[in-house]
């Protein structure tokens, strides 16, 4: 007759039954259990004080068999401690640890999010499950040590299921029963040594150290990318090395970014090829290779699906990050606006109220109140000049007499003008409408001398022409209106100050990539020149910990032959080269043979002598020596 044995262990005897319970429910349940998501495979790269990691997004496509599709996220943690006890922190209603704490959740943005609705059984402890975020399929810590070891593990963590999870699409089977969500396990296991003999997948092991002297790790300057031609302009564009092997492989390549747009405002105008962003596509120009290539049906699913897709992989060891300017208002009440502002902020990034003050040094107390669309109008990506003449250079444009167009809007002669300056080299002049306004500043009297000047209360605005084969009554679309006010510490003052010929007020615009643009980049860095080897004060080598007091950081939390492994650590080593270690009165106590890859400037030292023992405390020391550089020379004491 079959039988079972089950052997019960809890931190006190309340836990031990409430384990009992937990296991009379596996067995009625004829051992059947609800499946974590696959676990994501796990990759790191580690530079000078940074840890990179990258995931698949295998566990996405994970399936539970009484749920079906039911992932929700990643968890992230992170130790010094390979057990991770130390992030082992959250506890459970009767105060016995139970899980891990994160550092950072990311999840699906479904609603699902804070408290899980299904707590552990009889111990009053819910998952937090976010606040949809968002997925994310790789993490940079600073928050790291040169020298020390780090352990990191990525969970995944289904939805669990509550009676409306199916309803609510966070599950694909609609299967009646409650359920608290499941998580992947993640293990790292370890000899007596400290040394890793073992791990999951979705773990990884990272040791952050600074380069070798005279190494540049590969890298894209983001700032410095090539924009060969468009006139995009803000956003994001962060392009960063994940992979150093894969990255130094392409060193001399030439990757060129691309674009396609909807071309709506092609469609409203011969004047300007422009639309929104629909499309992405990366390409090595080198060797021919495609990296990636996103189209979407439309400029909301481009914002809305793009950016996530572009995050999810690793081209050629390159991490890509964009996003770019006002995303996704194209809605039916803002189909005019598409993707496109003012910039209202200073070089430091700061808005500021800078953008209403005249280019030049103008004395006039007439200041541009406001950059908007009136009504109807359209948003144009472009930059505009308006400047000011001392003679007639321009006819202001008013549409023939309709009941919908105001009195106001005449046909002045005009002793200013609107240029469009997006490209400096082909400036041409913008049709504009110009209206006086009567307001109480001026008492409701427009003064004759104002008519084609910038006054009080005047509003500037820009035109464009509509299709060739448009028929209707105005055949001008409007745009960016100008709006010239005295400001109102200068109300008490009932002089007008028109500006003088030669002022200029200039406003710029952020705006989407298009069919137009072309951007280049090169991954810089990734190789070794003797010549960068310097010995200057922060660049020559050095001992850490100095001094060196009992014990370090950089050490083992595991003993050998139940002593603790003492270390001390050479930094700036070139990649290859001998340290002499010598005591005070010039005996030598080790020679050190460093000979490692480029990316490896440290060499550890166990504190012990040539012939075995644990030198004694005292000043210490070195010489480094390597062909062809410079000698160098430190010291350093060891406090025991």
């Amino acid at each position: 007759k079959r039988f079972v044995i089950a052997l019960l262990m809890g931190e006190d005897q309340g836990d031990i039954v409430r384990n009992k319970s937990t296991m009379q429910t596996i067995y009625n349940n004829n051992y059947r259990f609800l499946t974590p998501p696959l676990q994501a495979t796990l990759i790191s790269n580690v530079t000078d004080r940074k840890v990179q990691l990258y995931w698949d997004t295998d566990a996405e496509n994970s399936k539970d068999p009484f749920f079906g599709e039911d992932f929700n996220g990643y968890r992230l943690y992170k130790s010094t401690d390979p057990d991770f006890l130390d992030m082992k922190t959250i506890t459970d209603a009767f105060g016995n640890v139970l899980l891990f704490e994160p550092i950072e959740i990311w999840d699906n943005a479904d609603g699902l999010k804070g408290a899980h609705p299904i707590p552990f059984p009889n111990i009053g402890v819910h998952y937090d499950m976010g606040d949809d975020s968002g997925l994310r399929h790789s993490y940079t810590d600073t928050l790291v040590e040169n020298g020390r070891t780090y352990y990191y593990a990525l969970s995944s963590i289904d939805a669990g299921n509550d009676f409306d999870f199916f309803d609510r699409g966070l599950v694909t089977i609609d299967y009646p029963i409650q359920a608290m969500p499941s998580e992947s396990p993640f293990n790292i296991t370890v000899n007596e040594l400290g040394e890793v003999v073992f791990r999951d997948k979705n773990t990884a092991v990272c040791i952050p150290q600074e380069s070798s002297a005279g190494y540049t790790e590969p890298f894209v300057d983001s700032l410095a990318i090539d924009h060969l031609s468009g006139y995009a302009r803000g956003g994001i564009f962060n392009i960063d090395v994940f992979n150093k092997r894969t990255a130094t492989l392409h060193l001399d390549d030439v990757y060129e970014l691309t674009f396609n747009d909807d071309g709506w405002l092609t469609e409203k105008t011969p004047l300007y090829n422009w639309g929104s962003t629909i499309a992405i596509m990366c390409m090595n120009i080198t060797t021919g290779d495609t990296l990636f290539n996103y189209s979407y049906a439309g400029p909301s699913v481009f914002h809305k699906e793009g950016y996530v897709d572009l995050e999810r992989s690793i081209y050629e060891g390159i991490g890509f990050e964009f996003k770019f300017p006002v995303e996704d208002q194209i809605s039916p009440s803002r189909d005019n606006v598409r993707e496109i502002s003012v910039i209202k902020y200073n070089e430091d990034g700061r808005v500021t109220n800078e953008w209403k003050e005249w280019a030049t040094d103008t004395k006039s107390n007439i200041r541009c109140n406001a950059v908007e669309l009136p009504g109807p109008a359209y948003a144009l990506p472009r930059d505009y000049d308006l400047v000011v003449y001392d003679h007639i250079v321009d006819t202001a444009y008013a549409p023939p007499p309709h009941p919908f167009i105001p009195e106001t809007l005449k046909k002045h002669p005009l002793k200013f003008a609107v240029w469009d300056v997006t490209d400096p080299m082909n400036k041409f002049k913008m049709k504009i409408s110009v209206q006086y306004e009567k307001n109480a500043t001026n008492e409701n009297y427009l003064p004759p001398e104002m008519y084609g000047e910038i006054w009080d209360s005047t509003r500037v605005i820009l035109r464009f022409p509509k299709p060739i084969d448009y028929t209707g009554h105005d055949t001008y679309h409007s745009s960016w209106e100008l709006r010239f006010f005295k400001p109102d510490f200068a109300r008490k003052d009932t002089i007008v100050i028109p500006p003088s010929p030669g002022d200029v007020y200039s406003f710029r615009t952020l705006r989407n990539p298009t069919a137009q643009d072309t951007f280049q980049f090169t991954i810089d860095g990734g190789e070794w020149l003797a010549e960068d080897v310097k010995t200057t004060e922060d660049k020559k080598v050095y001992v850490v910990p100095d001094p060196y007091v009992a014990a370090s950081t950089l050490e083992s939390i595991y003993e050998l032959a139940g002593n603790s492994q003492r270390r001390v650590d050479f930094v700036n080593l070139p990649p290859k080269c001998s340290i002499y270690i010598f005591t005070a009165s010039g005996k030598l106590v080790k020679k050190i043979e460093h000979d490692d890859v480029f990316d490896v400037g440290r060499h550890p030292w166990d504190l012990t002598s040539e012939d075995g023992p644990e030198v004694a405390f005292g000043m210490y020391f070195f010489v480094m020596e390597a062909e062809g550089l410079e000698t160098q020379r430190g010291k350093f004491a060891i406090i025991k």
